[in-house]
């Protein structure tokens, strides 16, 4: 694991009502309900979702992130993904859990011998500050 990075609850400022809370009925976008940290957070933080339509089944994590900011919904995600905006127009709770962390993991044979550039790449993206 290179990273680990705290998980944030995402989206646009558009689906909070006066109160600043997310909308009862807004969608939650899910890459799949079999896809393990989608299971983990819905089982551990309900109270954080209760009242969010539970949408799944997409192609791909960018378009979920897309979406959000488009205002259809929310997502879960890194922080070091999931940037809030500068004029609030975009949101970023912190899920706060002990257990989870998103990880960003090279995976390296064990018997591999890494060239000078990937050895500066892990370097690199060991010493970044990704938020």
């Amino acid at each position: 694991s290179l990273k680990r990075e705290p998980l944030y609850l995402f989206g646009s400022s558009s689906v909070l009502d006066e109160e600043g809370s997310i909308e009862p009925g807004t969608s939650l976008f899910l890459l799949d309900r079999n896809f393990k940290l989608d299971r983990i957070l819905l089982e551990e933080k309900r109270s954080l979702i209760e009242g969010l339509q539970v949408k799944d089944g997409f192609d791909g994590y960018s378009m979920i992130v897309e979406m959000s900011k488009a205002g259809q919904g929310v997502c879960v995600g890194p922080g070091c993904y999931l940037h809030a905006s500068d004029d609030g127009s975009l949101f970023r709770w912190p899920i706060e859990s002990d257990r989870y962390r998103w990880e960003i993991v090279l995976l390296i044979s064990p018997t591999a011998e890494l060239s000078s550039a990937a050895q500066s790449f892990v370097a690199y993206a060991i010493a970044a500050h990704l938020d």
